[in-house]
């Protein structure tokens, strides 16, 4: 696995793909090697068989999943970060525990964050600071939250303005006739 790695960096991905097919003949389900083949068949263009290659990765090694979804995400392509999406939903909806489930929530706190879905990603990053309340990555997802909350507010406080500004000051709608 580590020559394919090397193999993958000097960008030769056809080698590199067949040292990952002798690694998992030798070691069936190798995380490792499962991984190396995606990024070699990612670089080789067969970009739907990496992404299946990096999500069975994580299936068969759920400490990887964090590498898998980067991976995904990665490319850029809309159809991989929705796989990842319905990978992690996946994943979470099986009970991940442990270091897994945090880094789930916390990719779909980002994924949310990015679509500029506030609530969904409100309830995301609060199940990263429940599981992991100390840590940067609750802290900087709160950050973020916020940032996002207090930029829909200013929009709101900004139309509000602009109403008031065009009303006569002197003028009460309310007042009684």
């Amino acid at each position: 696995v580590l020559y394919a790695r090397e193999l993958l960096a000097e960008a030769r991905a056809d080698e590199a793909l067949k040292q990952a097919q002798v690694a998992l003949a030798e070691v069936p389900n190798l995380a490792a090697a499962i991984l190396t083949r995606g990024d070699a068949l990612y670089q080789l263009g067969q970009r739907a068989q990496a992404r299946e290659a990096w999500l069975e990765a994580a299936r068969e090694a759920p400490h990887v999943t964090a590498l898998s979804l980067d991976r995904l995400e990665g490319t850029g392509s809309t159809a991989d970060r929705e796989a990842a999406r319905r990978f992690a939903q996946d994943m979470i909806e099986r009970e991940a525990t442990g270091i897994t489930s945090w880094r789930l929530y916390a990719w779909m706190a980002e994924d949310a964050l990015r679509r500029k879905d506030v609530g969904e990603a409100r309830a995301w990053v609060e199940r990263v600071a429940d599981s992991q309340p100390r840590s940067a990555t609750a802290q900087r997802l709160k950050a973020r939250l916020s940032h996002i909350e207090d930029g829909e507010r200013s929009v709101r406080s900004a139309s509000l303005m602009r109403t008031w500004a065009a009303e006569r000051l002197w003028w009460d709608a309310w007042r009684c006739t």
